[in-house]
């Protein structure tokens, strides 16, 4: 007896492929807007990671999303046509995928520390050569000191080893210490101690006059927080890819034997 492709019997294999690459555009979706809107829409305040790094994010993300919708769309075709061929590319194109997405959450997990420290350096960096010079980017900080009461990145120490502290800033000039946004302000808004501010030898000395905490600090928990859900999404990602693999290879392998029986 011949069992052809298009028969019932295996009518629900191809079923659970289209079903599961239907799943893949889906899942495409949240990447490629996530990714679209980091590398071409992100918050300024992200400039002070450095808009480089974030681009590079985005247009990661961007890649893996095309990639699976054009392995959801390969998925799809095939389940529809019965092509051994197009089953055979999504097969490989699952195997890819998913081999890439084990790598990126895997790294990602185990260097998630190391990931953490790069972002601070990073900030640490865009404030030692940019503060005082970039005016977009200066502002930015000064807000950012402002609204969080911290002062630097990973610390306010930053500021002594800026291109700002040469003085040659046109943008804010160089009075004390660090920048006049670290004084602390009251409820009006207004600089507590401006003299005492711009005068202090140790500033850890007048916590109630200028920030000293690093706002990098302040925002770690949430820099460390975003880096895990990422590898956890990866592997997870990774994991769903493998079974629509595993499927995508018994489908490839079932359904010859069935048109033999």
């Amino acid at each position: 007896m011949v069992m052809y492709f298009g028969s019932r019997a295996a009518k629900p294999l191809r079923g659970v492929l289209f079903l599961s690459s239907l799943i893949n555009g889906f899942i495409s979706l949240p990447i490629l807007v996530l990714g679209f809107y980091l590398r071409f829409l992100p918050d300024p305040q992200m400039a002070v990671f450095g808009m480089s790094r974030v681009h590079s994010v985005g247009i990661t993300l961007i890649i893996i999303g095309t990639a699976v919708l054009g392995t959801a769309l390969v998925g799809g075709i095939s389940a529809v046509k019965g092509d051994k061929r197009l089953e055979f590319s999504y097969f490989f194109f699952l195997l890819i995928l998913t081999l890439a997405a084990f790598g990126i959450g895997g790294y990602s997990f185990y260097y998630r520390s190391a990931l953490t420290q790069s972002t601070a350096d990073g900030m640490d960096t865009k404030i030692i050569v940019d503060y005082g010079f970039d005016h977009e980017l200066t502002n930015i900080i000064d807000q950012l000191q402002i609204d969080r009461r911290c002062c630097g990145g990973s610390s306010y120490r930053v500021y002594q080893i800026s291109e700002w502290a040469t003085g040659k800033s046109e943008i804010t000039a160089k009075i004390g210490q660090v920048p006049e946004s670290c004084c602390a302000r009251g409820t009006s808004g207004d600089i507590v101690n401006v003299t005492a501010c711009q005068t202090a030898a140790e500033l850890t000395e007048l916590p109630d006059v200028v920030y000293t905490r690093g706002c990098f600090t302040l925002m770690e928990e949430v820099v460390t927080n975003i880096v895990f859900i990422f590898s956890v999404c990866m592997l997870s990602l990774a994991v769903w890819l493998l079974t629509m693999m595993l499927l995508a290879v018994y489908v490839w392998r079932a359904l010859p034997r069935m048109i033999l029986l």
